[in-house]
């Protein structure tokens, strides 16, 4: 009896199994931490990205807008007599 006790007690294939399974979980907590940094990180570049076209598509409106001959409360365009709105129309 006091033979298969030690015999039992002396095996460590047992303990190699737990290492390689506190090594998987570390590894498992250093991909999540990481990704979710990079995720973050990723998501935040993306709305910077999203903001500056909106600014810039914003800002191209606005010169369009600026270059089109603005129409006064009749419909006529700066400079333009309403005889000529007449024969735009």
């Amino acid at each position: 009896m006091q033979k298969s006790a030690k015999a039992f007690w002396s095996r460590d294939s047992g303990a190699t199994t737990i290492e390689y399974g506190l090594v998987g979980a570390l590894m498992a907590l250093a991909i999540i931490a990481a990704s979710s940094l990079v995720g973050s990180r990723l998501k935040l570049t993306f709305y910077d990205i999203v903001s500056n076209l909106s600014a810039a598509d914003l800002s191209t409106a606005d010169r369009e807008r600026a270059a089109q001959p603005q129409e006064d409360a009749k419909g006529a365009s700066a400079g333009e007599s309403a005889g000529e709105m007449e024969r735009r129309r």
